[in-house]
């Protein structure tokens, strides 16, 4: 079976010396309970009546981490997926005040005259122009063709910029900032601004030609990736990058960390406000998890065809995840909890069976174990409302040696708030 190819070049042996979080219910009760997460939430709500929040667009990889989280809305799909004409999609929410679409890479690939690597959705681009037609029913490489643009993360995110402030009709601003997750700086390639019919574009003029379908990375990164001159930009961007790089310095990024992927947990959730605010000592470093965004439209329901495509993004995560199971340092091999908070706890149950479903479906294509049936594999589902966790429970997943789920039970369950 074709997959996303398993790059285990930069396998990293020494990964598990590092001091990893507890992904426990009682350990994400006391996070979520703690100070420094309700200062987080206080100050994230400031931002929010102020309505100066940023909407960001950022993947689901763990060593991407937003700084300024704090200020944002973080929206978290494989290689920055977003669909910019879906309605309710938050960067129209009044709150909003400007978005970021944040590709990421790999900063020791950005040379001139080269296209910049590190993302696996993008990969899957390049993967899914030479596989049978028989595999291309595969819901991972059928969302990598719907939602990705481009293999090159930074052409792919200029089109979801320009696409994105076509939608404002108020004109609120969108920046192309791409990250690289080897050091946690950003750059600025893109500014895009609707006014009325027209558009304000400060983009470099060798980054309009992959628009027109003339990509050629010798041309466009020939003197390496660009960085707009930020008196261009307005004061309260300005502000946003500013507090960014001072939030970095002080908080620098341990580069060998980031050579490999490997979080002890990946995340589901309808929560915009970022895990690192809800639950600082768990996610707030790099390399803590994989966290997806389960897209909710403006009644707070979330469709068929979104839960298909955060299961999707999911198979990523698992797939790697039981391939290197047995191969330590490498992408995924620590990564034995799985996560669902929605705002509505009935409803993470359910995700939750159709989480394991699609784990045992994928076993089954693939030839390989179920994730859950690997040992030591928890999941976690919960309910949480403006960042608080409502209620949290565990399930017990039992699968036996033919790939049969015998078992589907909630073991523990624990309330702690009642608003």
């Amino acid at each position: 079976m074709p997959r996303l190819e398993l790059d285990n070049s930069l396998k990293n042996p020494d990964l598990d010396e590092y001091e990893r979080p507890s992904h426990t219910i009682e350990a994400y009760l006391e996070d979520n309970l703690s100070e420094e997460a309700s200062l987080n939430l206080a100050v994230h709500q400031d931002f929010q009546s102020a309505n100066s929040l940023a909407y960001i667009s950022a993947c689901g990889d763990a060593r991407q981490q937003e700084p300024m989280a704090i200020r944002a809305y973080v929206d978290r799909r494989i290689g920055a997926g977003i669909n910019p004409e879906k309605s309710g999609l938050p960067f129209n929410h009044p709150r909003v005040r400007f978005a970021v679409i944040r590709p990421h890479y790999a900063g020791s690939t950005a040379v001139p005259g080269k296209t910049p690597q590190g993302c696996g959705g993008h990969l899957a681009v390049k993967e899914r122009r030479h596989i049978d037609r028989q595999y291309e029913a595969d819901p991972l490489l059928i969302y990598a063709a719907d939602r990705i643009a481009h293999e090159d993360p930074l052409i792919h995110g200029l089109k979801l910029a320009r696409r994105l402030a076509r939608t404002s009709s108020e004109g609120k601003p969108v920046i192309l900032a791409p990250y690289d997750h080897e050091t946690g700086g950003i750059k600025v390639v893109a500014y895009y601004q609707r006014r009325g019919e027209t558009m304000l574009d400060l983009t470099p003029w060798d980054f309009h030609l992959p628009l027109d379908g003339q990509y050629d990375p010798t041309k466009v990164y020939a003197n390496g990736i660009p960085d707009l001159d930020r008196n261009a930009l307005p004061s309260f961007i300005t502000d946003y990058l500013g507090d960014y790089e001072h939030t970095l310095a002080q908080n620098p990024i341990d580069q060998f960390q980031q050579r490999t992927q490997d979080p002890g947990a990946f995340m589901i959730t309808t929560e915009l406000r970022d895990s690192a605010l809800w639950l600082p000592r768990t996610y707030e470093k790099p390399n803590s998890g994989f966290r997806l965004t389960l897209y909710q439209d403006q009644d707070r329901r979330v469709s068929p065809d979104d839960q298909n495509i955060a299961l999707a993004q999911a198979r990523y995560v698992l797939r790697h995840s039981v391939a290197n199971a047995n191969i330590p340092g490498t992408s995924f091999h620590s990564t034995r909890t799985a996560v669902i908070f929605t705002d509505n706890y009935s409803f993470s149950r359910n995700f939750a069976g159709r989480l394991v479903q699609s784990a045992q479906e994928l076993a089954g294509e693939d030839k390989m174990p179920s994730w859950f049936s690997l040992p030591d594999r928890r999941l976690i589902i919960g309910e949480i409302n403006n960042g608080q966790i409502q209620r949290i429970g565990k399930i017990d997943v039992g699968v036996d040696p033919d790939g049969f789920v015998r078992k589907f039970d909630e073991i523990e369950t624990n309330i702690h708030r009642n608003n």
